[in-house]
């Protein structure tokens, strides 16, 4: 039974994941173990000891997803490892920005293709949309991080193609934000500023307004982008007006940089100096050091 259910993981599992998801029915958490620890000693199962995690080679994983299916037991696996991991994303998301990030990438590194996986399931699930905006979005900064614009990109639009995603929310509007900001990164400055029109479009309907001065921000970086400097100075000016009306510090700052980096670009210095100054202010109080730097 648990050797079955372990064939939903992709590319391993630590032994709280195998607790979480392995158990059920007449299998309790305390028996994973054990159960564990027998198959590692039958060759089932491949301990990695030095990394605390498990895996199983290919060959037995097709096995085992093949006795997972005939035992009717799919659907309620898949569900209980989106549900572990959707979790555990947006547990983490926040350890993403603070001072011990390194550690908690180096633990994406290890989890990304049970996180794909998660992904994969929710897209095929015809209920499942709005978790997978949810997952997309929380597993955004490690993509930043390593440098996945591309992989961010696909799975972040296939959760907004999804038809359980179409409800104009604030999973939607932020789910548009993000694929807009990934186009932006990668110099796709019109498809970013369609996906960011439309986000700003939902904020508005919805009244969220720092969904809204997020939305003007970049925005003003794609026009900038684009060198249509008309609009970049109008979007990062309101991008600005409305996070200070908001009072978010972390906001505040990063349009302040936006705006900044524009009179910067358009030879303005005297006017981006002490924007620059004041968003440091900022960032050395709230200790965001990804903006500072």
């Amino acid at each position: 039974t648990l050797l079955r259910r372990l064939s939903v993981f992709a590319g391993g599992w630590t032994l709280e994941a195998a607790e979480a998801v392995g158990a059920g029915g007449d299998l309790g958490e305390p028996d994973v173990l054990d159960l564990l620890s027998f198959l590692v000693e039958k060759s089932l199962v491949v301990m990695e000891a030095e990394r605390e995690r498990y895996h199983l080679l290919e060959t037995i994983r097709e096995y085992a997803l093949q006795r997972l299916e005939a035992a009717g037991e799919t659907v309620a696996m898949q569900t209980r490892h989106r549900d572990y991991f959707l979790a555990f994303v947006e547990q983490i998301f926040p350890e993403l920005f603070g001072e011990q990030r390194t550690k908690w990438f180096a633990l994406l590194d290890r989890e990304l293709d049970n996180v794909l996986a998660a992904h994969a399931w929710c897209n095929a699930q015809s209920a499942d949309g709005q978790l997978d905006l949810r997952l997309v979005h929380a597993i955004k900064p490690y993509y930043y991080n390593r440098g996945l614009l591309g992989l961010a990109l696909r799975i972040t639009t296939e959760a907004l193609e999804h038809p359980a995603a179409a409800e104009r929310d604030f999973l939607r509007c932020r789910g548009l934000f993000d694929a807009g900001q990934l186009c932006s990164f990668m110099g796709r400055y019109a498809i970013a500023r369609n996906f960011l029109e439309q986000s700003l479009a939902v904020a508005r309907e919805i009244d969220d307004r720092q969904r809204i001065a997020s939305a003007l921000q970049m925005l003003g970086m794609a026009a900038l982008g684009q060198d249509d400097i008309a609009a970049a100075r109008r979007y990062l000016s309101e991008a600005l007006a409305m996070a200070r009306e908001i009072g978010n510090r972390r906001e505040i700052a990063a349009a302040l940089n936006a705006l900044a980096q524009f009179h910067r670009v358009a030879g303005e210095v005297n006017v981006a100096l002490p924007l620059y100054t004041e968003m440091l202010d900022i960032t050395r109080e709230t200790g965001d050091y990804e903006t500072m730097a």
